[in-house]
């Protein structure tokens, strides 16, 4: 090697010292230039020369360090290595002996004359030149033994403590990893996640997945396009990074796993960057660096249904089921669901889907007692509101920046296609809008309306107390409900109002009914239209002193009732639990016959008695009972 090329090896040597130094302490490439041209021995110093020692340097540190730990990690540890050095330097000297010297002086005060000087008012004085003269001087030395200042051990041992923790060699009380913001829990301590963080972005809607501490069961659901899938591997993927957790990853048919499910998991896992963390087999991926693992697993196989053998899998910690929708045997579902009951970590019951119908578990389970109407872009879908739920929803429009053109123009046809089903002789109708295909397609709203329901134009709402009202009552038998709906009806806006008193099949008899009734009415007087076919009954309860009377029936007489009733716009209250599931079932047997069906129908009955009686006399429903002579 020449001269001229050892000196300029030299130079780059000492040149690295510098940039290394100013990287730790987190200067930019630009100030590492600006302060590199300030201290060295250079003309000219790019910011892609900058770059070029970053990486140089960043590659000399990976040597000394085991290859599986990150850059972020390497950083920390150069300057934690760094730190220490100059803190035993510091300590070192520290415990050097030395000689203390103090000097004291005295003297006396000695006033001199001066020449005459002008003030700033323009008085001529005679300046003051008084002085201390020192008189005499003493001078002390005093050895002091040290022994070392134990503020620089103390920060050593930190220091110390910290290292070991980046090295995975500290056993802390509890671990954890918690994903939320930019600061990672892990074995009870917490670091700057900045350069370690997944680069996959968690969309917002999805953050409650990794701050919720408290639900076990977690249902997302979602529209085409919603990326729920995607938020949902992702979410698992970085889960495992926790110790101590076994993932069960099921559909209800899968095909092999290796070929199918798994290399969509390692291609989020690849996005994310931590593919260097992951091991992956047929069945499973395990994180290297925390030993937590994903199991794959169907339900339905060629040797039969694996429930069993699921359930008999030991330290499941999370559950996920994958396009719920298949599922149909709430039977497979509850004995995986009770099989998660690991101690001291969070165990979680992950169930991701596209909206079915009200006929679905899930939906019977989670949904149709406790819900609450969101809207989303005019489409009200119902979110959970059980107490042992987490319910996140998501449509397109949540991930309408990782959609194609061609996607979205199709979303953008069916949109249009279903606000014209939806408008009625130029009208637009925000009721029929949500028994639309982009209602229950695209924006996933749960389809609580059987196809050819006879009553399907009805919305929750609240109870008009302002109008005309009376009460409606069907009688039950063996297993038939005793039902007390009261309605209202306002025939301006063509409304009707329905609230649900009573529905149960307890079999009240005469004096539990009067009871009952009067309990429930709002005014004393209020009247009641019972069903005729309990005449006796009715005679009974009018005795004892209700405002009770017989509905009038004849050939006819249901049909005509529904169709007048039908149309009316129907506004159920939300207490109204039976009146809206008969109300999304109750269907025409015969429709050409005007037979509906048998079932569905007990709180829809008394419903009818009570507004044939206040709309009694209207031409409307004159014109319809007409029909049937």
């Amino acid at each position: 090697m020449n001269d001229h090329n050892r000196t300029l090896k030299q130079l780059k040597e000492t040149r690295l010292v510098t940039v290394g130094e100013l990287y730790k302490k987190g200067y930019s490439f630009r100030e590492i230039r600006e302060e590199v041209l300030k201290r060295g021995d250079f003309q000219t110093y790019s910011l892609s020369t900058v770059k070029n020692d970053v990486d140089t340097l960043l590659k000399e540190w990976r040597k000394t360090r085991v290859d599986d730990v990150d850059l972020a990690i390497q950083l920390e540890l150069a300057a934690i290595d760094d730190q220490i050095k100059e803190l035993w330097i510091a300590w070192e000297r520290s415990k050097t002996d030395q000689k203390l010297k103090s000097k004291k002086q005295s003297g006396i005060a000695i006033k001199e004359k001066g020449g005459n000087v002008v003030t700033p008012e323009g008085e001529i004085k005679e300046e003051d030149k008084s002085k201390i003269k020192t008189t005499s001087i003493e001078q002390t030395e005093k050895d002091e033994i040290n022994f070392g200042d134990p503020r620089y051990m103390d920060l050593i041992n930190k220091l110390r403590m910290e290292r070991r923790k980046l090295l995975g060699l500290y056993a802390a009380d509890k671990s954890e990893l918690m994903l939320k913001g930019s600061i990672h829990q892990i074995n009870g301590w917490k670091k700057i996640w900045s350069k370690m963080a997944g680069k996959i972005k968690v969309q917002k809607p999805y953050r409650p997945l990794y701050t919720d501490k408290k639900k076990f069961i977690i249902l997302i659901t979602g529209g085409r396009g919603s990326a729920k899938s995607f938020n949902g591997s992702t979410f698992l993927e970085r889960l495992t990074f926790q110790a101590g957790h076994k993932i069960l990853f099921c559909r209800y048919t899968m095909a092999a796993a290796s070929i199918s499910v798994i290399p969509e998991f390692e291609q989020k896992i690849e996005l994310d960057g931590f593919k260097s963390k992951f091991k992956s087999t047929k069945t499973e991926i395990k994180n290297k660096f925390s030993d937590s693992m994903i199991l794959f697993r169907g339900i339905k196989t060629s040797s039969g249904n694996q429930t069993a053998n699921l359930k008999s899998i030991q330290g499941i910690t999370t559950f996920l089921g994958d396009e719920m929708e298949e599922w149909q045997d709430e039977e497979d579902y509850d004995t995986l669901r009770l099989s998660i009951r690991q101690k001291d970590i969070q165990n979680r019951c992950i169930l991701l889907m596209n909206p079915s119908d009200a006929e679905h578990f899930v939906y019977k389970k989670y949904i149709e007692n406790t819900h609450k109407l969101v809207d989303y872009d005019g489409v009200k879908v119902q979110i959970s509101t059980h107490p042992d739920v987490l319910h996140i929803h998501t449509t397109y429009l949540d991930n309408i920046e990782n959609l194609g053109e061609q996607f979205i123009n199709e979303v953008n046809r069916i949109k249009q296609e279903s606000i014209e089903k939806a408008t009625i002789n130029g009208k637009f109708d925000p009721v029929a809008f949500q028994r639309t295909k982009y209602a229950y397609k695209i924006i996933g709203k749960w389809a609580d309306i059987a196809e050819g329901v006879i009553l399907p134009n009805w919305e929750e709402g609240e109870f008009d107390h302002s109008l005309p009202h009376a009460y409606g009552a069907d009688y039950g038998f063996s297993v038939d409900p005793d039902t007390l709906i009261n309605v209202a009806v306002d025939r301006r806006r063509k409304i009707i109002y329905l609230d649900e008193e009573y529905y149960d099949t307890k079999q009240l008899g005469t004096d539990d009914l009067y009871e009952m009734y009067k309990s429930r009415i709002r005014y004393y007087d209020d009247l009641i239209v019972g069903d005729s076919a309990e005449d006796r009954l009715i005679a009974d309860l009018e005795k004892a002193g209700l405002n009770i009377i017989e509905c009038e029936k004849g050939p006819g007489s249901v049909k005509a009732g529904l169709l007048a009733m039908g149309n009316y716009k129907i506004v159920v209250t939300e207490r109204s639990i039976n009146i809206k599931k008969e109300l999304r079932n109750y269907k025409w047997n015969d429709k050409k016959a005007g037979i509906p069906i048998d079932k569905f129908n007990h709180s829809i009955d008394a419903a009818r008695y009570a507004f044939r009686k206040l709309t009694e006399g209207q031409e409307s429903d004159e014109s319809v009972l007409s029909a049937f002579g």
